[in-house]
């Protein structure tokens, strides 16, 4: 619901807490996930927002990138994501410095095309040398609103799954899996 958090994601959660080492990290595609695992547990975002962290753009990229590339983006669906996610990845970074912008909504402030043109050879130049493993990933939840971004690639069946209930699934992962 829009108000409230869906039962199979609460659970799944709530299972996190229960059952999962404080110190892990979690993944996944959606935004709505990412914010409620900030804040309804205890563990680190894989991915968090631009206006969450203190990291750069520079690593907001590479954990994006390696998201992605688990899960088989091509060049085009990530783009498209990233001008979906332009708020949620950068906040600000490619606002208007307009005396006004701030009186606009954020759907005005995609990623321009130059700055994406970058965005994208650098990420083919990732998938062509295999995933990035600077970052820890511990966890991938995927429910139905990662599916609802892609469908979840046949080589997650891999990986040990260690929660399934009402359509949320958590893979144990870690860069050693075989990816």
């Amino acid at each position: 619901s829009s108000w409230g958090i869906s039962r199979p994601y609460a659970d799944a959660y709530q299972w996190l807490n229960a059952h999962v080492e404080a110190e892990a990290v979690v993944g996944s595609m959606s935004e709505e996930t990412n914010r409620d695992v900030l804040l309804l547990t205890r563990h680190t975002l894989f991915l968090p927002s631009g206006g969450t962290t203190l990291a750069s753009n520079a690593e907001l990229l590479s954990r994006l990138y390696a998201l992605a590339a688990l899960w088989e983006f091509s060049p085009a669906r990530l783009h498209d994501f990233v001008r979906e996610k332009t708020y949620y990845l950068f906040q600000s970074w490619y606002r208007p410095r307009t005396i006004d912008s701030y009186f606009h909504t954020t759907e005005l402030w995609p990623v321009p095309e130059n700055a994406w043109e970058k965005h994208a050879d650098a990420f083919t130049a990732f998938m062509a040398h295999g995933v990035y493993t600077l970052y820890p990933l511990d966890y991938l939840l995927v429910g139905p609103r990662e599916e609802a971004i892609a469908a979840t690639p046949a080589e997650f069946a891999a990986f040990p799954l260690v929660y399934n209930a009402d359509g949320v699934r958590i893979y144990r992962f870690n860069y050693g899996n075989g990816i």
